[in-house]
């Protein structure tokens, strides 16, 4: 009997399970899943059932050729979702037009057979495990407009051929684990490209793209080289390169950056040198450029001109910041830095700035001088207690005048002994007892008999007079008859 019931079991199992000719079983356990008709399915979409489904991707979906549609979205690391590999079987669906499987578990390498997929237009394998290359032959997908492969786990480099693809236009690549160059990318509608919290190297590529509103963000990666002038600063609305290695100075084609209501640029974090260019304050309406080595004076000429209502609008929705804290900028600050707001929305903090302060609605610019080098203490300017930070012996803070061997101050190469209290001509010279005189009349010096500081000197007849001044009479004596010193017995 025993044997009978579970023949009875297994028989009734087939006889739910199965689907006719034509039809596709898929997910059987899960109520959104079934039986598939390869004819006449077009799309599943299951993004709005991903809480219950702890499942693989089964390969036989492969035999739904005609899918338009495949939408597996789960939810983004929750503990639920699809897990294991993207069966190659995915390349056989060649009438494919999106494919989501983003916010799941997937392990594993992103299948060559993608490449396949000629008329995909938008590829979404994000918030997942995944592992492996980036396949070249995603540079197949001609007609692919978005991919997103961010939040995985994938290495080596970026294949050139996505920088060829024409019709690209929102490329996340970021918070994975690749490394290498970043290849060019040239495509006029290029408008997202996310590559930051990766390990990229080299320097930052060409870009074609002059779609309105660019947003780039390479930031935290390993990026060297100076930034792009070439780049099309007009069409470019968030420009992301903090935490990198970048150096050299800012490009005046940057001042051409949007200055929209969203717009951002962050160049904090680098090695960038050299001065802020006259327009910036002008030019952008959201900058950090802190933590670098930029250096000069903020101007008056800077803050001139900007626009009272502009400043007045950015300073109603709070969305504009000036941020050049941490850097090497120095002299005296502007006093129309209090002008319109601006003093509101700058930061100045930790640089070599020297009192006086502006100051700006009855205050002090106490976000100019915290932390700054330089105070003045009964007119002499002195250096505060910061790290790093280093009173020259002129009183200049971070100057280069320098202390002698005569313990004078000499000016160094920028300093001016016109404003600093140092040198630039006094005389040092060491005598032949080791030490250091800046009075050459006191400057001892060795002797025609080899002696330091003996006096003895070549007298008139051409002979070492140890008392010069005795007229001759100590010569040492001359076997020339003609000497006045002559000495026989010499």
């Amino acid at each position: 009997m025993k044997n009978i019931f579970y023949i009875l079991l297994f028989a009734t199992s087939i006889l739910y399970s199965e689907c006719a000719d034509g039809q596709v079983e898929l997910w059987p356990d899960y109520a959104y899943g079934g039986c598939f008709d390869i004819a006449t399915t077009t799309s599943i979409d299951f993004s709005d059932y991903y809480a219950n489904i702890n499942d693989v991707i089964p390969p036989e979906i492969g035999q739904l050729i005609n899918l338009q549609v495949l939408d597996l979205s789960g939810p983004n690391g929750q503990g639920h979702g699809l897990y294991g590999a993207i069966p190659l079987e995915i390349g056989n669906l060649l009438n494919l037009t999106h494919l989501d499987f983003s916010g799941n578990q997937l392990d594993g390498s992103i299948p060559a057979e993608l490449g396949d997929l000629v008329n995909v237009l938008d590829v979404r394998l994000s918030d997942n495990q995944l592992t492996g290359l980036i396949p070249a032959e995603l540079g197949n997908l001609n007609n692919m407009y978005r991919l997103f492969l961010d939040s995985n786990q994938l290495s080596g480099e970026i294949p050139n051929e996505l920088g060829t693809l024409s019709e690209l236009k929102w490329l996340h690549l970021n918070d994975n684990l690749l490394s290498g160059s970043i290849p060019d990318f040239n495509n006029n509608g290029l408008r997202h490209l996310y590559f930051q919290n990766n390990q990229f190297s080299g320097t930052l590529p060409a870009i074609t793209s002059n779609y309105g509103f660019l947003i780039f963000d390479f930031s935290n990666n390993q990026i060297s080289g100076s930034i792009r002038e070439d780049w099309n600063y007009s069409s470019i609305g968030e420009l992301y390169l903090n935490n990198n290695q970048i150096s050299g100075e800012i490009p005046l084609s940057i001042l051409a950056f949007q200055n929209g209501t969203y717009s951002s640029l962050d160049l904090s974090n680098n090695q960038l040198t050299g001065s802020i260019p006259e327009d910036l304050f002008r030019s952008i309406r959201y900058f950090d450029f802190s933590n670098n080595q930029l250096s000069g004076e903020l101007t008056e000429e800077m803050f001139n001109d900007i626009d009272v209502d502009l400043i007045d609008s950015w300073s109603y929705n709070l969305t504009m910041m000036w941020n050049l804290t941490s850097n090497q900028l120095s002299g005296v600050l502007p006093g129309n830095i209090c002008n319109s707001n601006i003093s509101a929305f700058i930061t100045l903090l930790d640089n070599q700035f020297c009192d006086p302060y502006p100051i700006c609605d009855g205050e002090e610019l106490t976000n100019a001088n915290e932390q700054n080098c330089c105070v003045d203490v009964d007119n002499d300017l002195i250096c505060d207690d910061v790290d790093d930070c280093v009173e020259d012996c002129a009183g200049e803070c971070s100057g280069d005048a320098y202390l002698d061997n005569c313990n004078q101050c000499m000016c160094g190469a920028n300093s001016d002994p016109d404003i600093y209290d140092c040198d630039d001509d006094d005389e040092c010279e060491e005598g032949c007892d080791g030490q250091w005189y800046s009075d050459l009349d006191l400057l001892p010096i060795v002797g025609c008999d080899g002696i330091c500081a003996s006096g003895a000197l070549i007298d008139q007849c051409g002979v070492c007079d140890i008392n010069p001044d005795n007229d001759n009479s100590s010569c040492t004596g001359c076997t020339i008859s003609t000497a006045c010193n002559f000495n026989a017995n010499a």
